[in-house]
């Protein structure tokens, strides 16, 4: 629970904001998901690179995703 009306108001707007530095993602009708942000239409996540696919394949291979 927020009790400072002051940060309460700061955190709603930097939540709420600015939309468009939101992506909003959807399922399009192949089922597949795609991320849109004001005219950009992407079908791979965004801000997902090759170096997160790297750790997410080791963290996997460790067994210990569930312990993040």
């Amino acid at each position: 629970m927020i009790e400072s009306d002051e940060f309460a108001q700061y955190l709603s707007h930097y939540l709420l904001g600015d939309k468009s530095l939101y992506w909003k993602v959807e399922t399009n009708q192949q089922g597949k998901l795609e991320w849109s942000r004001g005219e950009q239409l992407k079908t791979k996540e965004p801000s997902y690179s090759g170096a997160s696919k790297v750790f997410d394949k080791l963290y996997r291979a460790m067994s210990i995703e569930n312990e993040l």
